[in-house]
């Protein structure tokens, strides 16, 4: 609908949001397209912002009714767009809606309708208007779109802030309409694609979206795209690595903590590699996938026949919750190498908690063997 639509007579009550037509045809004619994109003149003169439409004679518009009661035969009305919502919508309504007051006044002093005035940015502004760009932000539905290369953001057909992207087909771009801010969610799976100067990225590359992410994105004078925040549903990942890089020697028969003392990779600086080697404390509470693999090597023993035993540990806080072990029997072998690694999910409180790797030889002279890929301890954040 682009001109005015004014068949019929209109019945409201004062303080009231929900219109009544009489000889209108809004749902038939208008095909539900009127909610979001367009406001109702009322016969009080003044515009509200038509949020919802369910039959040809029945609509709702924000703010509620401000004039007199309008009953008997009905009153006179017109409907008019503004536009597919957005900075767009606040715009089209802050004119329209300025151009019936006239000159502006004070802060606070009414207008010749009663109207009260507000300065913002510069600006008088209406309470009025104020109103209606909170409906447009808040009381508009989500509108679902369908992947595509070009997801057009700004079309007519977007009537609210507020985007659901269904589907997995790779994005490259979201149109060229001119100073519109969406908050996008993703059904995604699928690629949302950079472009240095159309659509702009937050670190400046390629991202793979997951359903249930959120974007919020902006346009400028010129239809070019720039992502303003981007949330992920899912957990943040956080994790970190140590391994020993040094042999390090083993007390015999009884429980001893492999001295980690090489930090592979802790973003989140939960490693201790210096005053407690090996030593995690995450600073997240939460449930952790743990992994720690020992290689052992008993460098002593009976004359022709070793049994060297190597366990990998998990201890919390000291004590071990979690192990797994082997033996390794070998004939006639000066030093025989043993590997056993041990996952489990640990939780942890994020504060005091800290996760150590064990080790339990039961050979005189057993020692972790360093300078190998198969002893470090692993920690990664798996969720609440």
């Amino acid at each position: 609908m682009s001109d005015p639509y004014s068949t019929g007579k209109v019945l409201v009550a004062n303080g009231s949001r929900n219109w009544t037509g009489i000889g209108t045809l809004w749902l038939t004619n208008k095909a539900l397209t009127l909610a979001g994109g367009y406001v109702v003149c009322g016969p009080d003169d003044h515009y509200y912002l038509i949020t919802s439409v369910s039959s040809d004679g029945t609509l709702v518009a924000y703010p509620p009714y401000r004039g007199s009661d309008v009953t008997g035969a009905g009153g006179d009305y017109f409907i008019m767009p503004v536009s597919a919502g957005s900075f767009d919508l606040a715009q089209k309504v802050i004119e329209m809606m300025n151009g019936s007051y006239g000159d502006l006044v004070a802060a606070g002093d009414a207008g010749d309708d009663g109207d009260v005035l507000r300065k913002i940015g510069g600006h008088w502004i209406s309470q009025t208007v104020l109103e209606l760009i909170m409906a447009a932000m808040n009381d508009l539905p989500e509108v679902v779109l369908a992947s595509a290369a070009t997801v057009d953001l700004g079309s007519d057909d977007v009537t609210s802030l507020r985007v659901y992207i269904g589907g997995n087909v790779a994005i490259t771009s979201f149109g060229t309409a001119a100073n519109c801010w969406r908050k996008v969610r993703f059904g995604g799976p699928l690629l949302l694609t950079h472009n240095a100067a159309s659509l702009i990225l937050l670190g400046g590359a390629s991202r793979s979206v997951m359903p249930g992410d959120v974007g919020e994105y902006a346009s400028d004078e010129n239809g070019n795209w720039r992502e303003i925040s981007f949330f992920s549903a899912a957990p943040p990942t956080y994790y970190c690595r140590m391994h020993l890089a040094n042999n390090a020697n083993l007390n015999y028969n009884q429980a001893n903590i492999v001295p980690m003392d090489t930090i592979d990779f802790d973003p989140q600086n939960w490693c201790d590699a210096a005053n407690h080697k090996g030593r995690i404390t995450p600073k997240i509470a939460g449930k952790f996938r743990v992994t720690v693999s020992v290689e052992t090597a008993a460098t002593t023993g009976p004359a022709a026949l070793f049994h060297n035993l190597c366990t990998a540990n998990i201890a919390k806080n000291g004590a071990i919750v979690s192990g797994n072990n082997v033996v390794n029997q070998v004939l006639s072998q000066a030093s025989p190498d043993t590997t056993i690694a041990n996952t489990d999910i640990v939780v942890m409180n994020g504060t005091s908690d800290y996760i150590e790797p064990m080790t339990y030889p039961q050979n005189t002279g057993s020692q972790a063997v360093g300078s190998s890929p198969t002893t470090y301890i692993t920690v990664e954040y798996l969720g609440p």
